[in-house]
């Protein structure tokens, strides 16, 4: 415990978001999961464990 060095986070400006977004428009379900990603906050896992109701 202590011994690990922390890591940097790195994130996305807004600018940067839509940029990307725009590229990717073209792949809907690509689209809509960074859409949840970005404006939610949520994690990669968080979004692979939503199911449809």
């Amino acid at each position: 415990m202590g011994s690990e060095h922390r890591k940097e986070m790195l994130f996305w400006t807004k600018e940067e978001y839509l940029k990307f977004a725009e590229a990717v428009m073209d792949k809907p379900i690509s689209y809509y999961a960074f859409e949840l990603l970005y404006w939610s906050g949520i994690r990669l896992g968080e979004l692979l464990a939503l199911t449809p109701f």
